[in-house]
């Protein structure tokens, strides 16, 4: 497959969320999962970047936190099979010391974050698969890159049929093992999600996971775990 069909993919990386208070969260790519997904589409050589301006600005605040901001601007060179294309991002990073012996770290981090973030930037206009649809106040891309919630809510449902009192602790045991950090589950970790799910009721509830008790409403959630409908 070339590159310009792998461009094509959807999203499967790892969506994380921050709150930005107020009741905002923010969908965000983490700079390793970004930088893994540009080794995957390009190779280790296929791509690279420069760094054309990086400054830091020091100040003190009214409080006496010492303020430290990174502003970095970067060039994305990517190799494709017939050409050399170049995309550019830049970004700002401030982080705070108490005193001056916690400015050393401040600036290393905001140095660190300004630059990770600005190679996001620059890698988000390759389209989808970089988190580019992320930006879209609609949120539309969610319909794609995660299960329906209705399906996950009726798996939740039937686990409580099975297992009572059990359930919340295999279900989250099931996330622990598949790597999952909020109750919103991608398409692309729902096969690793059913198999933590199984080995999870037999783990903490085995006399239950062996039985054959499933009612005849709850047998299409057992045929949602058992085979492959991601809702």
């Amino acid at each position: 497959m070339g590159i310009r069909e792998e461009l094509e993919k959807p999203l499967e990386q790892e969506v994380r969320w921050v709150n930005k208070g107020g009741g905002r969260e923010f969908a965000y790519l983490s700079g390793e999962s970004v930088i893994s997904e540009l080794n995957k589409v390009f190779g280790h050589g296929g791509w690279d970047y420069a760094i054309r301006k990086h400054e830091l600005e020091i100040h003190h605040s009214d409080n006496g936190v010492i303020v430290c901001t990174a502003r970095c601007d970067v060039r994305l060179t990517l190799h494709f099979e017939d050409r050399v294309v170049s995309r550019s991002g830049s970004a700002a990073s401030t982080h705070t010391a108490r005193d001056f012996g916690g400015v050393d770290r401040a600036t290393h981090v905001a140095y660190t974050d300004s630059e990770t973030t600005a190679i996001k930037r620059a890698a988000r206009t390759l389209g989808s698969r970089f988190g580019l649809d992320l930006y879209d106040k609609d949120e539309k891309w969610k319909l794609d890159y995660y299960v329906a919630e209705e399906t996950v809510r009726e798996t939740y449902r039937w686990l409580e049929e099975q297992h009572p009192g059990m359930s919340e602790a295999i279900w989250k045991r099931a996330q622990r093992v598949s790597g999952l950090t909020n109750s919103l589950i991608p398409k692309a970790s729902w096969g690793a999600f059913k198999d933590a799910l199984k080995e999870s009721r037999k783990v903490l509830d085995p006399k239950k996971a062996n039985g054959n008790g499933a009612s005849t409403r709850s047998q299409t959630i057992v045929n949602k775990i058992r085979g492959g409908n991601n809702g």
